[in-house]
């Protein structure tokens, strides 16, 4: 109930819908969760619904590989939907990278991009980039790429404080 495009499937492809949802709700996704997931996928991600099925399941990967609930990975995507709606079908790549990084580093996603969006003018850039250089005792950073990368690939940017940090100790 509440899946905006169950109107334009078909019996079978309603049935199959049913019974992937009950699936998924077994490995502790929620229902509402799912269809909340599925309307992003299928409305500004441009996936179809089996594709966004396709995401859950990389969810239930994703929490296997880290120790983390499959609830608390998708909880986790929906609550960051507002940035991954930028990379569209790729959306799903970008959160298991940023993911990954965020769990590197012991935090949450939005945590970090919220760090990154504080890269996003160049006076912000070169203002923070130089004040971590100095924390750090290094040139590790570069406020063009720092900016760069919050501007169009914040898991990059993250990437780079991680490098960072790691060449500074």
């Amino acid at each position: 109930e509440g899946m905006q495009n169950l109107a334009y499937m078909n019996a079978e492809q309603r049935v199959a819908m049913t019974s992937q949802i009950a699936l998924y709700e077994k490995l502790g996704i929620s229902q509402s969760t799912q269809v909340d997931i599925l309307n992003f996928a299928t409305e500004a991600l441009g996936l179809s619904a089996q594709q966004g099925h396709a995401q859950m399941k990389e969810f239930v990967e994703i929490a296997d590989s880290l120790g983390e609930t499959v609830a608390g990975v998708s909880a986790e995507f929906l609550k960051n939907k507002d940035v991954l709606a930028r990379y569209g079908k790729d959306a799903g790549n970008v959160f298991k990278e940023m993911k990954v990084q965020a769990k590197a580093l012991g935090m949450e996603i939005s945590t970090l991009l919220g760090f990154m969006e504080g890269f996003k003018t160049f006076d912000d850039a070169g203002t923070k980039v130089g004040r971590l250089n100095a924390i750090m005792g290094g040139p590790f950073l570069n406020s063009i790429d720092m900016m760069n990368a919050a501007l169009e690939n914040p898991v990059e940017g993250i990437k780079m404080m991680k490098d960072a940090l790691d060449q500074a100790g």
